[in-house]
């Protein structure tokens, strides 16, 4: 029987052959260890498609939410060494006078575990991130003005400004920036030395360069301003990292909080706190192998952390997708083994990512393996139908509007998002901004009602699929809803001018 390390070998040949053949992928990192042991830790493609830069097991790629699990590891650090503060510790408390929640109910009741956990019922406000006037201060006494979707515990809400709120209470006890604070509790102890976070990475001269692709499959590259911008909330979607440094992660979480010295970094009592299921999936997520009955399943959240099984084996897992990034990771703690993979492009539902997965745990466990090369060249095609709508979309420019395009125009104010103006461009088109966000709007079909085509530095990466304008009981335009902001509970910004 073949060695782990030497299936692995053979299975990195392969992985090689393959990116040649997925032109929408340019780049992927990716690490898998075993029993505190290396197995791979390499890159694969380009981090620029200009300068055809080749990705190294040291590209940093932005891994967008599993830096969740960073956040919630700092933070049960940070508790673990007050002796004063729990996971049952009130949220209000800790954020001080400054911060109020919408309600009463999370005023009084809201803790630690209900934000780590994603039980905060808030929804998750993203491109509130695009405001360049949103700082971690003002975010607090914004954070009055976004209302619940769901009670209290109701049932599990994924939301990104959790985290948000995690940061600050991170930069309270620590006393100093969250970016800082990563570095010193957790990048450091652990030997990740490359590792850093978006908000203060000065260049992607060491990075690879995020891309979306548009509906004919051209790639498009992510300006790093907005890279950069995206990260303001670190803890929720921020840190860059490669294959080397995840290996070290992975091993840390595996090891009950040791170190690759076997020095203890943080205790296997806390660890194994980030680790237990805290609330049910909503739906349990399933990706299963075409032509067999092998599944993986995920049906718990922890602490920026999901649980489930694979082949009978306890697995946990999370993915992170950005503007033009998508990162997964794996661990096996029955098999003492994980698996991390980033790449730039976009793999819809994280379907590649897990089917890449699968087959290196089969391969290191010398377990046969559905996937062959001629699979990998092409998956999720052709089991699942190919998406065409990755960020990027063409807009129907030729629909006339309800009114006159001037009567849209004017300034509009959302207390929790701020400002956003709509007016007449150079090119006599509707033209709308939000914080580092422009985009020209073309009406849909619906009365009163736009798409937005993105422009300058967020140029066809976020697009707006509904845009609407509220009028009062004499027809005049007050307000505009976004829709596309969040589904769960879309913005209203109210015209002043």
């Amino acid at each position: 029987m073949l060695q782990p390390r030497v299936i692995i070998f053979l299975a990195a040949i392969l992985i090689t052959e393959v990116f040649a053949h997925r032109p929408l992928t340019p780049g992927i990192s990716i690490g898998v260890i075993k029993d505190g042991k290396i197995l791979m830790a390499n890159g694969y493609g380009v981090a620029d498609i200009v300068t055809r830069r080749p990705v190294t097991n040291e590209t940093l790629f932005e891994i967008a939410s599993m830096s969740k699990a960073f956040g919630a590891t700092l933070l049960m650090k940070q508790i673990g060494r007050s002796g004063n503060l729990s996971i049952h510790s009130k949220v209000k408390e800790l954020l001080g006078p400054t911060f109020s929640f919408a309600d009463a109910e999370r005023n009084q009741l809201a803790e630690v575990n209900d934000i780590l956990s994603q039980q905060l019922g808030i929804p998750g406000h993203i491109y509130m991130k695009l405001d360049l006037n949103l700082t971690r201060t003002n975010l607090l006494t914004r954070f009055k003005y976004l209302n619940g979707s769901k009670r209290l515990r109701e049932s599990f809400l994924y939301s990104g400004m959790n985290y948000g709120l995690a940061m600050i209470i991170s930069e309270k006890l620590g006393g100093k920036t969250w970016e800082e604070l990563i570095k010193q509790e957790i990048f450091d102890p652990l030997g990740m030395t490359s590792s850093t976070v978006m908000s203060i990475i000065p260049d992607l001269s060491n990075a690879a360069r995020g891309y979306v692709y548009t509906p004919n499959y051209t790639l498009i590259p992510v300006e790093f301003s907005l890279s950069r911008q995206w990260a303001i909330l670190a803890s929720a979607s921020g840190i860059a990292s490669n294959a080397v440094d995840m290996t070290k992660w992975m091993n840390f979480h595996l090891s009950g909080g040791r170190n690759a010295m076997n020095v203890s970094v943080m205790s296997p009592t806390l660890v194994d706190m980030l680790h237990a299921p805290r609330v049910k999936l909503p739906h349990s997520s399933t990706s299963w192998q075409p032509g067999t009955t092998d599944r993986m399943m995920e049906d718990t959240y922890a602490y920026g952390w999901k649980n489930g099984h694979y082949r009978g084996y306890k697995l946990m897992n999370h993915g992170g997708t950005s503007w033009g990034y998508s990162s997964f990771i794996s661990l096996y703690p029955d098999q003492n083994m994980g698996i991390f993979t980033a790449l730039t492009g976009r793999d819809r539902y994280y379907m590649f990512q897990t089917a890449l997965h699968n087959f290196l745990f089969d391969h290191a466990n010398n377990i046969t393996s559905w996937f062959n090369e001629s699979v990998l060249y092409t998956y999720p095609d052709p089991w699942y139908k190919r998406e065409t709508y990755l960020g990027a979309h063409d807009v129907d420019k030729s629909i006339a509007p309800s009114r006159s395009l001037s009567e849209y125009t004017g300034t509009y104010i959302n207390p929790a998002y701020g400002d956003l103006f709509v007016f007449m461009n150079d090119m006599n088109n509707l033209e709308m901004t939000y914080g580092m966000g422009s985009w020209n709007l073309y009406p849909r079909h619906e009365r009163d009602q736009f798409s937005g085509a993105s422009s300058g530095d967020i140029y066809r990466v976020i697009e707006l699929n509904r845009i609407e304008f509220i009028t009062d009981h004499r027809g005049t335009i007050t307000s505009v809803k976004q829709h596309s902001f969040d589904w769960d509970d879309p913005p209203v910004f109210v015209k002043t001018s």
